[in-house]
């Protein structure tokens, strides 16, 4: 068998065609960038623009905009402790367009990669592999070790 005729087994190849007996889908090419970040250790979510209806694009809010809590803007107390101010802005701007496309088109997603679905970390959101938010999105393909590997 030649490598032409597995890549042919692709979603993104195969989909085209069939796309009139297979269930609705919407091919989103990911970046260089997009991919690097799936590949790297960790689990941080990219800032995401808000959503439809929303103008602050997360339900919640960070220390800095509540103000310190008993004197203190860390949970231990300890001001040495790391914080919030350590990890990088990560953003996706086109990619998350296009998922805040498909999630209007949609309304809910099932994300996947050409060759692996992230079934496999079903286990860190709350509603299973249906995703209806840019983060639930992230996080999925995220903590997917399948993803990882295609």
């Amino acid at each position: 068998m030649l490598s032409k005729h597995v890549l042919n087994c692709s979603f993104s190849q195969w989909y085209p065609l069939f796309a009139n007996i297979s269930i609705d889908s919407k091919i989103v090419r990911l970046s260089d960038d997009f991919i690097q970040y799936l590949l790297s250790d960790g689990i941080i979510l990219p800032k995401s623009g808000p959503t439809a209806g929303d103008n602050t694009g997360s339900d919640w809010s960070s220390d800095e905009e509540n103000g310190p809590q008993n004197g203190s803007n860390s949970l231990s107390g300890d001001d040495d402790s790391d914080s919030d101010d350590n990890v990088p802005d990560i953003e996706f701007n086109e990619l998350d367009v296009r998922l805040r496309e498909a999630l209007q088109e949609f309304g809910s997603v099932f994300p996947k990669l050409n060759w692996s679905s992230c079934e496999d970390s079903r286990w860190i959101s709350a509603s299973g592999t249906r995703c209806t938010t840019t983060e639930d999105i992230y996080l999925l393909l995220k903590s997917s070790d399948r993803v990882v590997h295609d």
